[in-house]
């Protein structure tokens, strides 16, 4: 199976070496499967709080330099017509491991 073909229900069944970097949404929602029950908005909310990402949720560079997040051009159009780009942050192997590590030692990872 190539990892183009996987899909978030498959993640939990391959080896930690062998993950993709995910949103910060799909990663919550591994994290729920795992046991910590944190959403987007919790899991945002705590990034800020231990200061890994600014108040724009934007990783500091420090972190992405470290290999936690990585940051991509995402394409949209508004009304159609309108092409534009946003800023997407994805959550690499090594972040996913540091922040769930994180959550559980913090021992609340399913309140803010």
């Amino acid at each position: 199976m190539n990892v183009e073909q996987l899909t978030l229900f498959d993640i939990p069944a391959i080896p930690f070496k062998k993950q993709i970097c995910l949103s910060v949404g799909e990663f919550a929602k591994l994290l729920a499967s795992k046991g910590l029950v944190i959403g987007q908005t919790r899991l945002f909310n705590k990034l800020r709080n231990w200061k890994l990402i600014d108040k724009f949720n934007v990783p500091y560079q420090r972190y992405v330099e470290a290999g936690y997040f990585k940051i991509i051009n995402e394409r949209f159009t508004k009304g159609g017509n309108f092409p534009g780009i946003y800023l997407k942050i994805l959550v690499t192997p090594n972040g996913q491991k540091y922040i769930e590590e994180r959550l559980r030692n913090e021992g609340n990872g399913n309140r803010s």
